[in-house]
């Protein structure tokens, strides 16, 4: 055990001391060591005639940056709490970007192409995905529940590059794009595998999705005004 109290573990088995193995409840054994902060999942198994196997999974610590990554991290952490606590099936669905006409990375790349304001590209890349693909596989989500609760990235396939984006959206609004910075060697995206895997490709394309937000923008359609912060490397927004 790396992060785990060995006192608590073996706490969980006091009451079976001197006991006969045969008459351990270990199903209520296995609930009371999930209930253990670190302990991610647990096996307890008889081994005949007088021994007990004990298999601990240990969660792994989990380091971030900034208030918002660390607030998504301890939502996690009490739903995963009370899913094995419970046995309440559940699944973290894990999205970025999500992109509609009126909000999203692709509409904030597309007003600062329009408006003549700088683009950093540190950032350098980004995933993103429709706003209504994003909902049809949280509805789909809920025939892929676990508990321990499932793990699962939502996102589109591509790796985006955010210079890219903004050059096509000057060639679509017939503006020349104010880069500025280098991309770095890092930036936050995400595997969507597992959710491509059981869902297949989002269906509507990258492409489409540059053609909407520049007409939208053109038009000078209504924004929700709430800038996605997509280039911030820092965590603070």
């Amino acid at each position: 055990l790396k992060h785990s109290d060995r006192g608590f573990v073996s706490g969980a088995f006091e009451r079976d001391y001197g006991r006969s193995i045969y008459w351990m409840p270990l199903r209520q054994r296995r609930d009371e060591l999930l209930r253990l902060q670190w302990v991610k999942d647990a096996r307890v198994t008889r081994i005949w005639p007088n021994r007990l196997q004990i298999r601990i999974t240990e969660r792994e610590p989990v380091a971030f940056l900034g208030e918002y990554a660390s607030s998504c991290v301890g939502r996690e952490r009490v739903f995963t709490h009370f899913s094995q606590l419970h046995g309440t099936p559940q699944l973290m669905f894990r999205l970025n970007y999500a992109v509609e006409l009126r909000y999203g990375v692709l509409v904030d790349l597309a007003l600062k192409v329009l408006r003549g304001e700088t683009v950093d590209v540190t950032m350098g890349w980004l995933n993103c995905i429709w706003q209504g693909d994003a909902c049809a596989r949280a509805i789909q989500c809920l025939a892929h529940t676990a508990s321990p609760p499932r793990l699962l990235n939502v996102t589109g396939p591509e790796k985006l590059s955010i210079r890219a984006l903004a050059e096509e959206f000057g060639r679509q609004l017939q503006r020349t794009p104010i880069i500025s910075g280098q991309e770095a060697p890092t930036a936050w995206i995400a595997d969507a595998s597992e959710s491509l895997r059981l869902f297949g490709p989002p269906l509507m394309t990258v492409p489409r999705m540059l053609e909407l937000v520049t007409a939208y923008v053109k038009a000078d359609g209504r924004l929700l005004g709430k800038p996605t912060h997509f280039e911030t490397r820092s965590g603070q927004f």
